[in-house]
């Protein structure tokens, strides 16, 4: 509406293209900040620590801290959407004056801030493509693009600060105030996680299950931390550092009370981390050297996520179980 207000002042009933100059900037400029917002909300919803801790509170009453997956996806989602919306526009608008003969608008097109513009649909659009297509391309890889998003971040705060804001001959709104304590909550958050959720453990038991069709599973059973604490439904990462130095995050299947830790681990393709997994301990078990397992080091990081549902004003729960979670 401001953006709005100031176009039908600046611009002329009698110039060309009056629409165009009166309609597309307003829809730019309330896009840009449409996406500022869902790049605030993002670093909120993977502050694991923080949703994990909160959801024993009565914060959980009116925060849905379980639906955090579900509005991380939502505003991703949304800013592909918005920004390639809004890149198209500003490609049409730039173009179709810059062709009609408007050279300010040629100009326009290959300056400092849209380049950064141009980066800035680049990375959207790379992340949003690796995310659609999560559940088809090897997870190390989906992981390793997924934080390329710190990388947009940078672009988007110095994307405000091109040579017009430098030299002061342009005010403009700057970004970083938008996203920077969201993103300094995340880090901290995060932070707390490997200091305050890491754990080392050893391995007890596992087994390289093979059912009927060929499919395979891992079960890894663990001593649990002392101060490993967590409730149904919430899950934990594991890191074996003979494999590689990445952390992996699966569900917890064994019950709250148990002193040991399980895991039930589907085995995708042979080139993911589940499958090195499943032929090391498949090879182990075929020597029949028992005594070896135990000497399988585990890191451990954990719980997080929100527990399945309250069910303690219930005398009953019926549960499906239909995998082995979300992530492999």
């Amino acid at each position: 509406m401001i953006k709005n207000e100031s176009q039908a002042a600046s611009v002329s009933e009698d110039e060309a293209h009056y629409w165009l100059k009166r309609i597309a900037p307003p829809f730019v400029y309330g896009s840009k900040h449409a996406i500022l917002l869902n790049m605030a909300v993002i670093p909120l919803t993977m502050s694991r620590f923080s949703i994990s801790t909160l959801s024993d509170t009565v914060v959980n009453r009116f925060v849905p801290l379980n639906k955090a997956l579900t509005i991380h996806i939502f505003c991703g989602t949304a800013m592909v959407v918005i920004v390639l919306l809004a890149t198209l526009s500003f490609l049409f608008f730039y173009g179709t004056l810059c062709i009609d003969g408007e050279q300010e608008y040629c100009e326009k097109l290959n300056s400092e801030i849209m380049w950064t513009g141009y980066a800035i649909a680049s990375f959207v659009l790379l992340l949003g493509v690796t995310s659609h297509y999560r559940h088809k391309i090897p997870y190390e890889l989906f992981y390793a693009v997924h934080h390329l998003a710190f990388v947009l971040y940078v672009i988007t705060v110095a994307h405000t600060f091109d040579i017009k804001q430098r030299n002061h001959s342009r005010q403009r709104s700057q970004t970083f105030s938008w996203v920077s304590a969201t993103l300094l909550f995340y880090l901290c958050d995060r932070a707390a996680m490997y200091l305050n959720h890491r754990y080392h453990t050893r391995l007890i038991s596992s087994s390289a299950v093979t059912g009927c069709t060929g499919t395979k599973m891992v079960i890894l059973k663990m001593r649990r931390p002392v101060l490993f604490n967590f409730k149904p439904g919430q899950y934990a990462f594991i890191r074996m550092t003979q494999l590689d130095q990445r952390w992996h995050p699966f569900s917890i299947a064994s019950g709250p009370d148990a002193s040991c830790l399980e895991f039930y681990i589907e085995v995708f393709e042979e080139t993911s981390w589940t499958w090195h997994l499943w032929q090391k301990i498949k090879r182990r078990l075929d020597k029949r050297v028992g005594s070896t397992l135990t000497q399988i080091d585990i890191e451990l990081m954990g719980p997080y996520g929100t527990s399945i549902a309250n069910t303690d004003q219930y005398s009953h729960a019926l549960a499906f179980g239909t995998g082995t979670g979300k992530f492999f």
